[in-house]
């Protein structure tokens, strides 16, 4: 696509987003029905660890294939695995019957306006996506200046750190802990699911704020890569917090469509994120504070999720029955 220019590659990195903008979505509308909802967040954290451990894998890697073959085969050599695990999946993945939403009725996305309806008024539904809107936007904000921040602030191009797969290799480390502990938590200390979605998320991202301020005060590189991936990694703690809610507020059959829904705002908050951060660096020329201010950011979302997160299921199968019989409702099955 690069060799056909600029358009070509626009629109190659579109079709890749697409596809890349489903995976979470039909990840959360799958494990909805086949596990149980004590063991969703632990799930969820071996999801995020492979993530991670990919991210790890290709920063490590791609670098050696770059300087061995070219920046090419890196693309040739993704893409492949990515269709040898397709196939893959398309032979082992089935509809399983029973399981925690019972694979029937879990068994189909839908574009049902009464859905969205529901999302839209739902103060529980509205808490994990503002908290996927914050966290969004500080860690683009972050993991986009930050060669910037060590080349203008710390005097370090940050390529010549070699360390940049590490936030990534904490992240993986720490999501599995992440999500037994969660369960954990909610079996020792006889706290309800709401007050453990809620504890998780709030530590999540007010340790996010916290380290991210400290970070943005760090005078040498050593401080300066210890701080932001304390930042990073206690984000992780999110996933037995509003990472895991999805599954908590809607039936097995709607998670993956309100999942969906949030992963929109979070590509919604990179955009906003990088007019922002733009933004406010050209009014107060000070790195520095712009990586201080995304610390509010992480605290707005603890806070909305504190005033409305919520672990019990706010959309029912069957949705009631529509107001106005002419709504235009569609059920498509996969």
């Amino acid at each position: 696509a690069a060799d056909l220019g600029l358009p070509a590659l626009l629109l190659a990195r579109f079709l890749m987003g697409l596809g890349e903008g489903l995976a979470l979505p039909t990840i959360v509308h799958f494990l909805a029905a086949w596990i149980a909802p004590e063991d969703r967040a632990f799930t969820m954290a071996c999801i995020a660890t492979g993530a991670n451990l990919g991210t790890t894998f290709a920063l490590l890697v791609c670098p050696a294939i770059v300087a061995w073959a070219s920046w090419r085969v890196v693309f040739y050599a993704f893409g492949a695995a990515g269709f040898l695990w397709g196939g893959v999946w398309m032979r082992l993945a089935r509809n399983g019957e029973g399981g925690a939403g019972g694979g029937a009725a879990a068994a189909a996305f839908s574009f049902d306006v009464r859905l969205y309806k529901k999302v839209v008024t739902s103060g529980a539904c509205w808490a994990p996506m503002l908290c996927q809107f914050c966290d969004g936007f500080g860690t683009f904000g972050i993991m986009h200046w930050l060669p910037t921040f060590f080349k203008t602030e710390i005097g370090q191009p940050v390529q010549h750190l070699g360390i940049t797969f590490l936030p990534y290799l904490v992240m993986a480390l720490l999501a599995n802990v992440a999500g037994w502990l969660s369960e954990r938590v909610r079996s020792q200390a006889g706290l309800s699911l709401t007050a453990v979605r809620k504890l998780f998320s709030c530590v999540a991202l007010s340790g996010a704020a916290l380290f991210v301020v400290l970070f943005s005060r760090a005078q040498n590189k050593e401080s300066a890569i210890i701080l932001v991936t304390l930042c990073l990694a206690f984000k992780v703690l999110a996933i037995g917090g509003f990472e895991a809610t999805y599954f908590d507020v809607a039936h097995p059959k709607y998670a993956g469509t309100v999942k969906a829904l949030g992963n929109s705002f979070a590509a919604l908050s990179g955009i906003v994120s990088m007019a922002y951060t733009s933004a406010m660096y050209e009014h107060v020329k000070s790195w520095r504070l712009v990586f201080a201010s995304l610390g509010a950011v992480y605290l707005a979302g603890a806070l909305a999720f504190a005033l409305l997160g919520s672990a019990t299921e706010v959309i029912h199968f069957p949705l009631e029955p529509a107001e106005h019989p002419d709504n235009f409702v569609i059920d498509e099955s996969l």
